[in-house]
């Protein structure tokens, strides 16, 4: 893994984070994750927005 892929992978765990608290966008985490990570979160974007409206209410 290259420098630049650790970076990226450590800005898309914080994305997570911050979508978690409900302060980040889901596309902005696809834009900077890896493409293996962006495609795991793509197939898990709907659980993950259903788990974020669910923690909202």
């Amino acid at each position: 893994m290259s420098k630049y892929d650790a970076h990226r992978t450590k800005k898309a765990r914080l994305c997570i984070v911050s979508m978690m608290k409900g302060e980040g966008r889901v596309d902005k985490l696809v834009l900077v994750a890896p493409a293996h990570i962006a495609a795991a979160v793509r197939n898990n974007i709907r659980s993950l927005t259903e788990a974020m409206i669910a923690a909202k209410r």
